[in-house]
């Protein structure tokens, strides 16, 4: 991909180069040329993070297959706020992984801190771990969309949603057909 986005870079290049040399267009289009190219590179070192892996600026899904997750607590020396990242999935209607996993970040809490902890620990025995987001919350009760009990704490940061881990057993998949139930078709066998 790099190799690719470099040769289209040097062919642009090109073009502007052989456009200010050999073109008998007014000095204030070429110059136009030169600012919107030189623009592009820019906008496209800002607009390829999501390509590279970077953290998707985006909210994090209502709920969603976890893959693994990476705690990095807030630095007090040097003044840096900790967070959270979060390789996910989105889920089908039958709660099964669909898509590429991607990274979220969120902002560090130490409730969320523990409940990633104890995820962790599950999806490191080998279990499957998804996850809900729901409202911020201040007292510990049910999740009305789930009928569990919600995980210990909530997070301190008021702007930050509730997520809330929970391990799944394996997916439930449609019954298969009969395959001796199969309608026999009518008329002349070819």
């Amino acid at each position: 991909m790099s190799a690719t986005l470099i040769g289209l870079y040097v062919l642009l290049g090109l073009l502007l180069l052989s456009l200010n040399l050999r073109s008998l267009w007014p000095w204030p289009v070429k110059l136009f040329a030169i600012l919107v190219t030189s623009g592009a590179y820019f906008l496209t070192y800002d607009a390829i993070h999501e390509i590279k892996g970077w953290p998707v600026p985006g909210p994090l899904p209502e709920e969603f297959a976890v893959h693994f997750i990476v705690v990095d607590e807030p630095d007090k020396a040097g003044g840096e706020d900790g967070k959270i990242f979060i390789w996910l999935s989105y889920l089908d209607d039958l709660g099964s992984p669909i898509g590429k996993p991607r990274v979220h970040e969120v902002l560090f809490s130490e409730a969320l801190a523990q409940r990633s902890q104890e995820a962790i620990g599950v999806l490191m025995d080998g279990g499957r771990v998804n996850a809900l987001v729901g409202a911020e919350s201040d007292d510990e009760g049910s999740n009305p969309s789930r009928g569990q009990q919600s995980p210990r704490g909530t997070s301190a940061n008021t702007d930050q949603p509730m997520i809330e881990f929970f391990e799944v057993g394996p997916v439930d998949l449609p019954p298969k057909a009969d395959p001796s139930a199969r309608p026999v078709p009518e008329g002349p066998q070819v």
